[in-house]
């Protein structure tokens, strides 16, 4: 963080890489909301006292299924989605960077195999063209 900044509200961390967790934790301001949104194999372990430090409060949600209220955000999951599309169709939140493999359905199996083998850190992020 530059000189004088406190940090973020949210940080959201979503490479499922455990050893990026504690970067990311020192870029919540003080009592900011850190977000879990990564599946992260096996154990994970960070530097407790940045967290506690700065008490960040922490969410570890999972999946876009059900209504469930994100304390993280304040919003619906489904609301959460809708504004995801919208921002994505006006040109605001930018998809493509963030894909690494477009898929042919028939290669489900394949892309589906492959985020969960140990190679799963070669994906950015996959979808499946329907």
């Amino acid at each position: 963080l530059p000189p004088g900044a406190d940090g973020a509200d949210v940080v959201i961390e979503s490479t499922g890489v455990g050893k990026l967790i504690d970067g990311a934790m020192r870029l919540a301001r003080t009592k900011g909301r850190f977000v879990y949104q990564g599946w992260y194999a096996g154990e994970v372990s960070y530097y407790f006292m940045t967290p506690h430090a700065k008490e960040i409060t922490a969410f570890y949600p999972t999946g876009w299924a059900g209504p469930y209220w994100d304390g993280a955000l304040g919003l619906r999951q489904s609301q959460m989605k809708a504004a995801a599309v919208r921002l994505a169709a006006r040109g605001i939140f930018k998809v493509e960077p963030y894909l690494s493999h477009a898929l042919p359905l028939a290669k489900a199996v394949e892309g589906y195999q492959l985020a969960m083998s140990e190679r799963r850190h070669e994906i950015i992020g996959m979808i499946f063209d329907w």
